[in-house]
This record gives C-alpha cells, structure tokens and sequence, in this order.
C-alpha cells in the first residue's frame, strides 16, 4: 500500500514537470525556458557513427591525435 501511495506521488511529480510554456516571443515562436543550465563541463552527444570491430574511432569522431574533444560546454534542462 505504501509502495502505491509514493508510486502516485511520482507520477502526479513528473506529469508536473513535463508541463511547457505556451507564451510566445515577438516573432510567434514559442518561448523556450530552462530550470537548470549545467556550465563548464565536457559533454559528448555520441552522435558519430560506431567504431570499427577493432576499436577504432569512427571517421566522424571528435577524435584527434589520440584525445577526445568534446561536443559541448554547457547544457539546459
């Protein structure tokens, strides 16, 4: 019963925080806001192709003299 009770509570949470904006900027676009932005990090969005079967780094990897670099610095939740 209690298992059911914070289960609830856990959806009624997350159904809360998935509600967006729907004010609008000057130019009709829809306003984007963020609760939380994460600065100075290394963030890698694993967007390049695999590896081959040998390991090595895909052409596309940010990848380069044996380091590698990261897709970004920051990121907004």
């Amino acid at each position: 019963m209690i298992k059911f009770f914070w289960a609830i509570i856990l959806t009624l949470f997350l159904m809360g925080c998935g509600q967006q904006s729907t004010s609008e900027t000057n130019t009709g676009e829809p306003k984007i806001s963020a609760d939380m932005i994460l600065e100075n990090g290394r963030l890698y969005s694993f967007s390049w192709s695999e590896p081959s079967l040998e390991g090595v780094p895909a052409p596309d990897a940010p990848y380069e003299n044996g380091t590698w670099a990261p897709d970004g610095e920051a990121i907004a939740i």
